[in-house]
C-alpha cells in the first residue's frame, strides 16, 4: 500500500485561483483516464503535460490527483494539467452483509479509519487509513460492507471492516517506533442503492472501528471497541 502523507486531508475539493492575475486552477480530485485522457466525475477533459508521469498515469483505471491545470483552446479536452502528485484508487464493489454467516471472520476486525468520504457522480469516495508494521507491506483487505439487515428506504448502514494478516499497532509485539500508517483511495459504486427515478436525499451511515487518539504527544492510539460512526446525507439528482 501507498503511503499518503494525511495532509492530503485538506486536498478534497477544487479551488479556483483569481483569474484576473492566474488563469490557472488548482485540481484535487477523482479522475478516470479515458483515450489517453484524464476525465473527472463531471465530464472535464484534461491533458497531462508531463509525458513521463502521464505515462504511469494512464496505466490505472482510476486516479487520485493533484496539480494546476490551465484552460485549452484545443479540441478534445478542456484544459492542459500540470501534476504535482497522484494517487491509484481502487474501485471495489461493496459486500452485503446477509451473504455470509460470519461478517467478522470474512471481512476481519483489524483496525481501520475511514479518513475523509464524499459522494460524486455514482461512487462513494474514500480515503482509508491503516496501520501496519514499517518492515513489512501491508497485507491485509478493506471492504465497505452494506448492511442490509439494518437499512431501509430512508437509511442506509454501511460497516468499512478490515482483514488484515499483518500486524497493526494493536499488537504488543509490534515496537512503537515500528508502527506505520498509511492510506489507499477507494471508489465504491453506488447507484445500486437507490431507484434510478429516485430524487432528493437520502441519509447515510458509516460505521468502522478504529481508535481514540492518546492524549499524550508521542504516544500510540488506544483501541476503542464501540464502533465509530459518521452520518452523512446523499443529494441524488
Amino acid at each position: 500500500m501507498k503511503k499518503i502523507i494525511l495532509a492530503l486531508a485538506v486536498l478534497l475539493g477544487i479551488t479556483s485561483c483569481n483569474i484576473e492575475r492566474d488563469p490557472s486552477i488548482v485540481v484535487q480530485e477523482m479522475m478516470n483516464i479515458e483515450n489517453n485522457l484524464l476525465v473527472n466525475d463531471l465530464g472535464v477533459k484534461y491533458f497531462v503535460n508531463d509525458q513521463s508521469m502521464a505515462s504511469d498515469i494512464f496505466k490505472q483505471q482510476r486516479v487520485f490527483i493533484t496539480g494546476t491545470a490551465l484552460p485549452s483552446d484545443v479540441a478534445g479536452y478542456d484544459y492542459v494539467l500540470t501534476p504535482f502528485e497522484w494517487y491509484s484508487v481502487t474501485i471495489q464493489e461493496c459486500a452485503t452483509m446477509s451473504s455470509v454467516e460470519d461478517p467478522d471472520e470474512t471481512w476481519g476486525t483489524s483496525p481501520v479509519e475511514l479518513t475523509h468520504v464524499w459522494f460524486q457522480s455514482g461512487y462513494i469516495n474514500a480515503l482509508v487509513t491503516v496501520s501496519y508494521d514499517s518492515d513489512e507491506d501491508y497485507d491485509g483487505e478493506v471492504n465497505l460492507v452494506f448492511d442490509d439487515t439494518r437499512s431501509s428506504d430512508s437509511k442506509l448502514y454501511f460497516i468499512l471492516k478490515n482483514k488484515q494478516e499483518g500486524k497493526t499497532w494493536e499488537d504488543e509485539d509490534l515496537a512503537p517506533n515500528k508502527v506505520a500508517f498509511g492510506g489507499q483511495f477507494f471508489s465504491f459504486p453506488y447507484t445500486q442503492y437507490y431507484d434510478p427515478a429516485f430524487k432528493g436525499e437520502q441519509s447515510v451511515q458509516i460505521e468502522w472501528e478504529w481508535f481514540t487518539p492518546s492524549p499524550y504527544d508521542g504516544e500510540l492510539p488506544y483501541r476503542t471497541v464501540t464502533a465509530k460512526q459518521g452520518n452523512y446525507t446523499i443529494t441524488v439528482k
